[in-house]
């Protein structure tokens, strides 16, 4: 049985002033993306991402995902290890 993955608690990151989502590709050390949100809702940040990662970087593999956060004058990364699942489901089967 599999597990539905998980998005991470928006009330975490309410008192955050900018938040976005930092993505690593496989066989890319030093290649990243990233999406300045402008909602709470991961998924959806996740599912309106997906396309213009398709488009830009075409043939390379999503390895992780990170939520950066700046709250309080500090920047903040937090991994969110479901996000490569997601991503996975909202390309479907290859």
């Amino acid at each position: 049985m599999t597990r539905d993955p998980a998005s991470p608690d928006p009330y975490a990151f309410q008192q955050a002033s900018m938040v976005l989502l930092v993505f690593r590709f496989r066989g890319h050390r030093k290649l990243v993306a990233s999406r300045v949100m402008t909602s709470h809702d991961f998924e959806a940040e996740l599912a309106a991402h997906a396309p213009v990662l398709a488009r830009l970087y075409p043939g390379r593999d999503v390895s992780g995902v990170e939520i950066v956060s700046y709250q309080r004058g500090r920047f903040y990364a937090d991994p969110w290890p479901d996000a490569v699942a997601l991503l996975a489901r909202l390309r479907g089967p290859s």
